[in-house]
């Protein structure tokens, strides 16, 4: 019996969504490529928390303070759509493919796939609306045949701890807001949750 590699999704939590991805083969990269790359993925992370991050529900003694913060936000939410639509027109992403990723790895289905054991370098778009990339090196740890499609995992390489420590943030966001919408549908529909 072969060795099946260990799954980079087995531990940990997982997201899943819809996201725009590209992938190509990797370049042999420089050690001060690689730190450039760390770099700019740990700003990226960074601004994105910020974009995402939403006010939680202050106490009632705060309305005033959290109706500005509600409106600060709304106002700043246009401004991004805004200046995100004048990109998207002059940068295409890819079509949105099923996405599950991990803090170690990430799949996805495809119809043209790397073959196992490449190195490949993966632009996943976390925020469509924000149309920049988180640059991910990679390894193809395995290809398998799922209802018609390739479907692709793969191992992060060469991450660095911060950009490592971010994606688990960001992920566990995802996490815990799909948790809370699940609570409020139930809630809505009155299914215990």
């Amino acid at each position: 019996m072969a060795d099946k590699p260990d799954n980079p999704l087995d531990t940990g939590l997982v997201y899943e969504d819809l996201l725009p991805l590209r992938w190509s083969l990797a370049d042999t990269r420089a050690p001060e490529a690689l730190a450039h790359l760390q770099e700019t993925n740990e700003e990226f992370m960074h601004v994105l928390a910020t974009v995402e991050d939403y006010v939680g529900e202050l106490p009632e003694e705060h309305a005033p303070l959290a109706q500005h913060l509600t409106r600060m936000e709304a106002k700043l939410t246009l401004l991004l759509d805004m200046v995100a639509q004048v990109v998207a027109g002059q940068q295409r992403l890819p079509e949105p493919v099923p996405v599950r990723l991990g803090s170690r790895g990430l799949q996805w289905r495809t119809q043209a796939a790397p073959a196992r054991g490449d190195d490949i370098c993966i632009e996943l778009f976390l925020a469509p609306r924000f149309p920049r990339p988180l640059i991910l090196p990679a390894r193809v740890t395995a290809v398998e045949t799922v209802d018609g499609d390739r479907q692709v995992t793969v191992s992060f390489r060469e991450l660095g701890d911060p950009v490592s420590e971010w994606l688990e943030k960001t992920i566990f966001r995802h996490h815990r807001r799909s948790v809370a919408h699940a609570r409020k549908e139930n809630k809505q529909t009155g299914n215990p949750a």
